[in-house]
């Protein structure tokens, strides 16, 4: 090949497809997605994001059945603790109870023992919307009375029942748990008499658990106690041309929910069987009660 000499000119002239080919072709240096990544990337992106939600939603699923879990156990321990702690205290079960699990009864009548025995009658000096003043002949220790249940047997509020809550011995003044329908005065008589207290255990048809105070009597109309009212055992004989009459001490209050099933059975042991349902998830509590006095 000949070489040129500085300053001599190229006297040879290049054709248009030589001079193509000696300039090199230019590259392409674009950076975008095809089609195709785009789809991949896109249907990984919704199977994690599937993968997420999933995991969020049984996350959830699982804290809300534990919480429904936990509520059930809360529950039916609330109620077999109270039921417990009562029957323990009981001086006599009159709800027959077979000793197996056969035939188990679906709830529990028992007389109460954990107060003392107090019976009283005297006039009263005065009351309020949700007191009564009792006479200067009873007793001055503070709240001696509470938990009794105290009934006007005659004069202003007659046939009222009310149940004390609070009792101040000096001014003989007794909180009772609501309010008083017609307020007693000094023209009221009332009675205080805890010989005969049963508390009574039961379900209803909304799954409730329900406990009332009751007491009886003898009745010859079917309505109201003989005179002189006196509250008797609710498995006493009455006597000839007489009924046993149960008298409400304090109305039915719900103490627990959400109970599919109740039962009772055993004598001096009393064994308790509860099932709960709460949000179609069913907890199943059993127990064994010793009474003290049975």
């Amino acid at each position: 090949m000949k070489k040129l000499l500085f300053g001599e000119k190229l006297n040879k002239e290049f054709t248009p497809v030589e001079c193509q080919r000696a300039i090199p072709p230019k590259r392409n240096y674009s950076t975008g997605f095809t089609l195709t990544e785009i789809i991949i990337v896109t249907a990984i992106f919704t199977i994690i994001a599937g993968v997420i939600f999933s995991a969020i939603i049984y996350s959830q699923k699982s804290y809300a059945l534990g919480g429904n879990v936990a509520q059930s156990i809360q529950n039916g321990r609330v109620i077999i603790e109270r039921i417990s702690r009562e029957i323990r205290q009981a001086k006599k079960i009159i709800t027959p109870l077979p000793e197996e699990r056969i035939n188990p009864s679906g709830e529990i009548n028992f007389q109460d023992g954990h107060l003392l025995e107090i019976l009283e009658e005297d006039q009263a000096q005065g009351g309020s919307n949700n007191t009564i003043t009792l006479s200067l002949n009873a007793q001055n220790s503070n709240d001696y009375y509470k938990d009794f249940f105290i009934k006007i047997i005659s004069g202003s509020g007659s046939e009222q029942i009310r149940k004390i809550t609070n009792y101040d011995g000096i001014s003989k003044t007794a909180q009772v748990d609501q309010n008083w329908t017609i307020t007693p005065d000094v023209t009221s008589f009332y009675k205080i008499d805890s010989s005969f207290y049963y508390i009574h255990y039961y379900r209803d048809a909304n799954n409730n658990i329900l406990r009332k105070v009751t007491t009886c009597c003898f009745s010859e109309d079917f309505l109201t106690c003989v005179s002189p009212e006196t509250y008797v055992s609710c498995i006493a004989t009455p006597p000839e041309n007489q009924t046993l009459l149960e008298i409400a001490l304090e109305s039915p209050r719900i103490i627990g929910e959400y109970v599919s099933n109740l039962e009772f059975y055993g004598a001096r042991v009393i064994n308790i069987f509860m099932e709960l349902n709460i949000k179609n998830q069913t907890m199943q509590l059993e127990t064994k009660i010793f009474g003290r006095n049975l």
